[in-house]
């Protein structure tokens, strides 16, 4: 009988249990609420055996427990929801920064990517935000707060190995009251003032008036060519040398750099070339975040870019393939009609001939760069040493 009993009691706690916590739940509690005491009590009036009732007190506990847990402020969340209120307003909403105040429209817009959505602050800057593609979940916040930590890190890393890159800046700004972070950076058109002509790949506007071929004949021309090359190669070293590995949105755009930093009188004549005036072509390195979603370590921020096995060979053929595709995006429609081409493909057609003939030599002359940086950094050490 005694087992019987035991049996018939189990069964009740187990009963109870069930109830309690189906009348307690989210989704009863919003329809019919209760008093938890209360209806514990109740339920506790029809055990007799007193194992069984502490079984049901320590369920009530653990349920008021988490109760109050749900109830407690969360910061790290409480900012994650104010963020998303902010980007609930990118279109059409007010984007304070500065004691300057814009509206988020198409007036002021610079352009939409993927990941980003660019605004004209004025006074030369513009203000990147999370677009708004993917929604707002709390993870996509996340990756647009790291964004705003990485991207700055990452591109003063780059400038101090003596690459070009986007000035980036991890600023907060309001959005109809709420605050975000955001990437405040410097102008394309500013950029222009400074002596550096944005070039792309992707739809954004080409900026200034220098050629890069000038010529016909000069893209049959394997010296002119080399000659083009020869700033994309430097780059190209200095990144391998280090180790890093960027993601093709990384190498999208580039920049026309005047050797004195001056802007040279520029007109759309035939001997306005980039050889011609002293200029060179540098990658202009930005947009991290490709690498950043893909790289889960965490020492991310510390180790940026490097791999637990670098690839040299393949990195070496990614970049100078980014480095051609390049110079074949830097050249304007203006120059495409100097050269009697109808498009970037009709070009893109005669230029592949003259590239594949040099490309052994272009190989041969990142290893040579790459192993001059790799002997400086060497005796710099031994230097360090013998000081030690």
């Amino acid at each position: 009988m005694s087992g019987n009993r035991n049996l018939n009691l189990n069964e009740k706690v187990e009963s109870a249990e069930a109830r309690f916590l189906q009348e307690n739940s989210s989704e009863n509690a919003a329809v019919k609420p209760r008093n938890n005491v209360m209806s514990m009590s109740k339920i506790l009036e029809e055990l007799e055996d007193k194992d069984l009732s502490k079984r049901l007190h320590k369920l009530l506990d653990e349920c008021e427990k988490k109760k109050h847990q749900k109830n407690e402020k969360d910061p790290h969340q409480e900012k994650i929801n104010e963020i998303q209120c902010a980007l609930s307003h990118i279109r059409g909403g007010t984007l304070e920064y500065n004691n300057r105040k814009i509206k988020l429209n198409n007036e002021n817009e610079v352009a939409r990517g993927g990941f980003k959505a660019l605004f004209d602050m004025g006074e030369g800057h513009v203000i990147a935000l999370r677009n708004d593609n993917d929604g707002y979940s709390d993870t996509t916040v996340m990756q647009w707060k790291n964004a705003t930590i990485y991207e700055p890190e990452r591109a003063a890393k780059l400038r101090k190995l003596g690459l070009q890159t986007q000035d980036y800046e991890c600023v907060e700004v309001k959005i109809e009251g709420y605050a975000m972070p955001a990437l405040r950076m410097t102008h394309f058109k500013e950029l222009l003032n400074q002596g550096k002509q944005i070039r792309g790949v992707g739809k954004n506007e080409k900026f200034g008036s220098s050629m890069v071929f000038g010529h016909a004949e000069n893209l049959e021309n394997e010296e002119y060519l080399k000659l083009i090359f020869k700033p994309l190669i430097k780059d190209i070293a200095i990144l391998i040398s280090n180790e890093i590995d960027l993601g093709p949105d990384s190498l999208e755009t580039f920049v026309i750099t005047n050797k004195n930093m001056k802007m040279s009188k520029q007109s759309t004549n035939a001997s306005n070339t980039i050889v011609n005036l002293e200029q060179e072509l540098h990658f202009y390195l930005l947009d991290f975040f490709e690498k950043q979603r893909f790289n889960q370590r965490d020492d991310m921020l510390f180790n940026m870019f490097e791999k637990d096995e670098y690839d040299y060979e393949s990195e070496i053929k990614f970049y100078l393939r980014s480095a051609y595709s390049g110079i074949l995006h830097a050249v304007k429609p203006d120059e495409l009609a100097v050269l009697n081409l109808e498009s970037l493909w009709a070009l893109d057609e005669k230029l592949t001939l003259s590239f594949k003939k040099i490309k052994k030599d272009l190989l041969n002359a990142i290893l040579e760069e790459a192993e001059k940086i790799y002997d400086i950094d060497q005796n710099q050490n031994q230097n360090c040493n013998k000081l030690k």
